[in-house]
């Protein structure tokens, strides 16, 4: 027994020996992901932090790291003559990492993790070679189910899920009053929000399409076709989780726990939906033909693949004094001591101040919210989603001026309006629209002006909002 021991310990140590030499460039790769995470940390960290949050479009954000390194893994190669890296692609290297460095400083999350992972493939050429970076391409199309680029279909898939689930709840003889994505029964409103978009469903249908055409090596037109009706699929899943929703909750009078919680319902639905497509779906006998791939080491590499980093961690942080202030707008201004209508809603600001004046008699409601990052990797532009609850209150109009974004919105319950003008300030910078906004923290962060304001103005309708539409847009010329 005491023998048996080193016996055993030297026969592990021949085996893993044994697979370290077959998989010596797989180990490699993954490796060199690993230090493409560990040197954009300062973004890597933040991508993977949502991960962590289990949101519905990166819930599976380390399995598709996972996924990566099982392909990476199965896939054979062999060695050839190291060959030097071409000047080309070394500085197409430099100047992928410097635009990492750009997009962070500017707090752009998603072109950062776009740099990020595009820094990695160029990693892999220059450290590897052309042939092999070009035939592990396909396989970067996992990361892009893993970066926040999906949120942005939200709001269209929740009305394109109100849509269809209105369109179908016309046919029951049932009492019910459908505006937009709320539906109104004698003992509630059912509405169909932000979890209820389908966007997970989607999502996870999609990627398993690509692992599909990944594992079958698919030809275009199959792929299109497995694409499309993994698509319907998802889509199809949430239209009838939603209708099954409404019917439950319409035929209980809105007591049954599904209304409540029908988290668990819906991956069960998705799941009998979705096994079957998978089962049924075109699978064909693939061969891994072995990849040319080695290693080739240069500091000029190295240099061009860190320069980003280190110009990024090598700029100190500025914690400046935001200087907008409200009081030199409404000291010119008549001053009133009404309420305003709505109450701005969802802001994660610091500093807000209020203000009423009045013009060309109309009582114009001001609010200024201020906020300036703590540290370099807070955005200078916080996430804003809506500037009211839409539980409330409905667009009916939106109006853009120079600078400037309106809106008249209209009460759900007694139909009055209000018309809502705002503005985006961006240090010196100053636009109506928000994703403007986002990318004008570039030269803001460059001219050293880490401060944001976000301008609100409210106008109660009278009657048809003209007059408050005027005063509205004379407002918008001055402040």
């Amino acid at each position: 027994m005491v023998l048996a021991i080193p016996k055993i310990t030297l026969m592990s140590f021949i085996r893993l020996q044994k697979i370290y030499s077959e998989k010596k460039t797989n180990l490699q790769i993954l490796f060199l992901l690993g230090i493409c995470l560990a040197a954009t940390y300062p973004g890597s960290s933040l991508l993977i932090n949502e991960w962590l949050k289990w949101d519905q479009a990166l819930s599976h954000g380390f399995a598709c790291l996972i996924l990566y390194a099982f392909f990476i893994w199965r896939q054979p190669f062999v060695s050839q003559q190291v060959v030097k890296p071409s000047a080309w692609t070394i500085l197409l290297l430099g100047i992928n990492s410097l635009c990492w460095c750009f997009s962070q400083l500017a707090n752009l999350q998603l072109p950062s993790y776009v740099f990020m992972f595009a820094g990695y493939w160029f990693l892999l050429i220059n450290i590897f070679n052309w042939q092999l970076a070009i035939k592990l391409l396909p396989l970067f199309g996992l990361f892009v189910f893993a970066i926040p680029v999906w949120s942005v279909f939200n709001d269209h898939l929740i009305q394109l899920s109100s849509s269809v689930v209105n369109w179908a709840l016309q046919y029951p003889n049932l009492t019910l009053h459908i505006q937009d994505n709320h539906i109104m029964t004698p003992w509630g409103t059912i509405v169909i929000a932000d979890g209820c978009s389908g966007l997970r469903y989607l999502v996870i249908a999609l990627l398993m399409a690509y692992l599909l055409c990944l594992l079958n090596r698919y030809k275009l037109k199959t792929a299109v076709t497995v694409f499309v009706v993994a698509t319907l699929l998802g889509l199809i899943t949430n239209w009838i989780r939603i209708l099954v929703i409404v019917l439950v909750g319409y035929y209980t009078e809105l007591q049954h726990d599904l209304v409540r919680d029908h988290e668990f319902f819906g991956w069960i639905l998705f799941a009998s939906i979705l096994f079957p497509a998978l089962y049924f779906s075109p699978q064909y006998q693939t061969h891994l033909n072995p990849i040319i791939g080695k290693v080739r080491f240069s500091w000029v590499v190295t240099l061009a693949g860190l320069i980003g980093p280190f110009i990024y961690l090598s700029i100190p942080f500025n914690n400046n004094m935001n200087p907008i202030q409200l009081s030199t707008l409404d000291q010119q201004y008549e001053y009133s001591n009404t309420e305003p209508t709505l109450e701005i809603q969802h802001l994660p600001m610091t500093h807000v101040k209020k203000s009423s004046i009045i013009l060309d008699k109309v009582t114009v409601h001001l609010t200024l919210i201020t906020s300036a990052p703590t540290n370099k990797n807070e955005k200078i532009v916080p996430y804003i989603n809506r500037l009211y609850d839409n539980f409330y209150w409905r667009p009916v109009q939106q109006i853009r001026l120079k600078n400037s974004n309106l809106e008249i919105l209209e009460n759900r319950s007694h139909q009055r309006k209000i018309i809502l003008m705002h503005k985006f300030q961006v240090g010196s910078f100053i636009t109506g629209d928000y994703y403007q906004a986002k990318f004008l923290q570039i030269p803001a962060k460059l001219l050293n002006q880490s401060y944001f304001g976000l301008w609100v103005a409210q106008a109660n309708c009278q009657s048809d909002c003209t007059q408050e539409l005027a005063a509205i847009e004379k407002l918008s010329e001055h402040w």
